[in-house]
């Protein structure tokens, strides 16, 4: 009798450190699964993080090129004006030669 009292307390003994030990590989698992969790998160936040900052850069660069394509039509369109008043010019000269001439024939 004596020996089956000690064989059922080292039975409900190794039961409880199974339990403990279950118990113990349970909180293991749940802080690994949080913790994958917490690394998913970052994860994805790094990856919106990146995508804003690309976002913003790929702005910046097409904002910049319109920019420079304004900047070389108003350029271009400037040129063409000058060119213009030049030619203006020129012929104003030339029409006022003509008359010189004409006039000089005339004398």
């Amino acid at each position: 009798a004596e020996w089956q009292k000690q064989q059922d307390a080292l039975r409900a003994k190794k039961e409880e450190a199974r339990q403990i030990q279950e118990q113990r590989e349970e909180k293991q698992r749940a802080a690994q699964a949080l913790y994958e969790a917490d690394m998913e998160k970052e994860r994805q936040l790094a990856k919106q993080q990146a995508a804003l900052r690309w976002d913003a850069e790929h702005e910046e660069l097409v904002t910049n090129k319109r920019i420079a394509i304004q900047r070389w039509r108003a350029q271009r369109e400037e040129a063409k004006l000058s060119l213009r008043a030049q030619d203006k010019e020129k012929q104003r000269r030339q029409i006022e030669e003509w008359k010189a001439r004409k006039q000089a024939a005339k004398e």
